[in-house]
């Protein structure tokens, strides 16, 4: 099992969201991070830049731990 937090999800001192990701695959529960983030933090989405959106598209999977 993965899971992905949108704590982990966010740069330190975002927001504070306690939705956590959980599936079989770092896929999955990245493309769930970003199914919520897009229903949920729209107004953060709309903000981010390009660089700030390929930055964390090149961190979400570090971000994706085992339990």
């Amino acid at each position: 099992m993965k899971q992905f937090t949108c704590l982990d999800a966010t740069p330190e001192g975002g927001t504070p969201c306690d939705f956590v990701a959980q599936g079989e695959t770092s896929e999955e529960v990245i493309n769930m991070m970003k199914a919520h983030a897009g229903e949920k933090h729209a107004d953060l989405i709309a903000q981010a830049t390009p660089e700030s959106m390929a930055t964390w598209e090149q961190m979400a999977p570090t971000k994706v731990t085992d339990v």
